[in-house]
C-alpha cells in the first residue's frame, strides 16, 4: 500500500494540551502507512522543537504577507486560500484539522479539492463557544456547525465533547467517535526523572499546569486556599501555578488581595513539568470545562494524587466517577478547600490513588493504543474515497 500523505492543521504550538496531542499525533503515526506533514497558522510555541525531524512544517503567517488593514473575513479568506494552495503543492491525501478555528479553515477550503478529512474537537464548549470563537461569533458557530457536518468522520476527545458536538452543531452520531487523549508513559518517566524542585520537604505541595484563563478556573483555587491558610490555619501548603495567560495580573492581585503569596507561587511556563508533576503531593484540576484534560492524564502517569472539578467534560471520565481521584463542584471554592484538606489529611487514600490511576492511565491511554485509533479512522476515510 502506498503511504498516505496527511496533513495536521493546528494554530500554533503553544503550550496547551491540544499542542501536546498533536506533537504525540506526529510521533507515534506508523510512518510505514503516513508520511505526515504539519500546517500551522503560527510557527511558534516551545513544542516546536519536538516536532519530529521527518515533518514538513509550514505556517500561515510566513506564507502569506498579511494585508495591512484587517477587515472582517481578510484574514479568514486568506487562510483558506493559502490552506487550499497547501494542500494541492504537497500532494496531501488526508487531513486532521485540531480544534475549531482550523477546522473553521479546513472546511472551507477542502471543498473545492475534495480530500478525505477530519475534524477533531480538543473541548466541550457548550458553555463557552463564543468566547472561544471571539468576533462575528454567530457566522462563524454556523460556518463552523458546516464545517462539523461536512468532514468525513468527527474525533471528540471524551463523551462530553462528543455530545458538546451533538448539542452545538447538530454532527451525525453515526460518523463521530471517540479517541481519547493520550500519553507516553516512557518519555513522561524519563522526564519527570530530572531534576526535581528545590521545594521545602516540610511543606505540603500542590501544582495546577495549565494557561491562566478562564476557562481554567484558577481564581476559585486561589479562594480555596484562602480558606485553607487563613480560615483553617493549615499554613505548611504551597500552591505551585504552572503556565501563562491573559488572567496573570488580575490572578496576582487576587493573591495579593488575600494576602497569599507566601503560599503560592507563579512559576511561569514550564518547559518540562513532570519533575514538578512527580513531586507533587496533589494536583488539582479547577477547571470550568474540559475535553478530555491532557495535563491531568498526565499528572495519573506521574503518580500524584487528584482533585478536580467534575466540569464538562473529562474528569469524571478520566477517573472513573472518582474511583482514582476526588471530584468537586465547578466553581465552588469551599467545596475544592474541602477536598484539598481531606487529601491532604488521608496519606493512605493518596497512596492508593496514586497506584490505581497510574495503572488506569497505562491500560487505557498510552500513546500506542489512541494513535493506532487515529490511523484506524483514517485509513477507514481514505479507503470509503477509493
Amino acid at each position: 500500500m502506498n503511504k498516505k500523505r496527511i496533513l495536521f492543521s493546528i494554530g500554533s504550538l503553544g503550550g496547551g494540551g491540544a499542542e501536546r496531542q498533536v506533537i504525540q499525533y506526529l510521533t507515534h503515526l506508523d510512518r510505514s502507512q503516513f508520511e505526515p506533514v504539519l500546517y500551522l497558522t503560527k510557527r511558534e510555541g516551545p513544542f516546536l522543537s519536538e516536532v519530529p525531524d521527518d515533518v514538513l512544517l509550514a505556517s500561515f503567517e510566513e506564507r502569506v504577507t498579511l494585508p495591512r488593514w484587517n477587515f472582517p473575513g481578510a484574514i479568514y479568506r486568506l487562510q483558506v486560500q493559502d490552506f487550499r494552495k497547501f494542500l494541492i503543492e504537497q500532494q496531501i491525501d488526508l487531513v486532521c484539522a485540531v480544534t475549531i478555528m482550523n477546522v473553521l479553515v479546513a472546511g472551507e477550503a477542502i471543498k473545492a479539492v475534495k480530500k478525505p478529512w477530519l475534524a477533531v474537537s480538543m473541548a466541550d464548549l457548550r458553555n463557552e463557544l463564543k468566547r472561544e470563537l471571539g468576533r462575528f461569533s454567530t457566522i462563524k458557530h454556523h460556518k463552523l456547525s458546516l464545517a462539523f457536518r461536512a468532514a468525513d468522520r468527527v474525533i471528540a476527545v471524551s463523551t462530553g465533547d462528543r455530545e458538546g458536538l451533538f448539542a452545538c452543531h447538530k454532527v451525525d452520531p453515526e460518523k463521530t467517535f471517540i479517541v481519547p487523549n493520550s500519553v507516553d508513559i516512557e518519555r513522561v518517566e524519563t522526564l519527570a526523572s530530572e531534576l526535581s524542585p528545590a521545594w521545602d520537604s516540610h511543606q505540603f505541595h500542590i501544582v495546577l499546569a495549565g494557561r491562566l484563563t478562564h476557562q481554567k478556573g484558577h481564581r476559585y483555587l486561589i479562594e480555596a486556599m484562602e480558606q485553607i491558610v487563613h480560615q483553617q490555619g493549615m499554613k505548611q501548603v504551597q500552591l505551585h501555578l504552572l503556565g501563562q495567560g491573559e488572567l496573570e495580573s488580575d490572578l496576582r492581585k487576587l493573591v495579593s488581595d488575600r494576602k497569599l503569596e507566601d503560599h503560592i507561587e507563579f512559576a511561569g511556563f514550564i518547559e518540562n513539568p513532570f519533575p514538578y508533576l512527580k513531586a507533587a503531593d496533589l494536583f488539582c484540576l479547577s477547571s470550568l470545562y474540559e475535553g478530555m484534560p491532557l495535563i491531568l492524564l498526565e499528572a495519573m502517569a506521574c503518580g500524584v494524587p487528584i482533585v478536580a472539578t467534575d466540569c464538562p467534560s473529562g474528569p469524571r471520565e478520566l477517573l472513573e466517577d472518582g474511583k482514582h481521584g476526588k471530584l468537586v463542584t465547578p466553581e465552588n471554592s469551599g467545596e475544592l478547600a474541602s477536598a484539598i484538606t481531606e487529601a491532604m489529611q488521608n496519606s493512605a487514600w493518596r497512596k492508593e490513588v496514586s497506584r490505581s490511576a497510574k495503572e488506569h492511565v497505562a491500560e487505557k491511554y498510552e500513546s500506542n493504543v489512541t494513535v493506532r485509533q487515529l490511523e484506524n479512522h483514517l485509513l477507514k476515510i481514505a479507503q470509503s474515497q477509493g
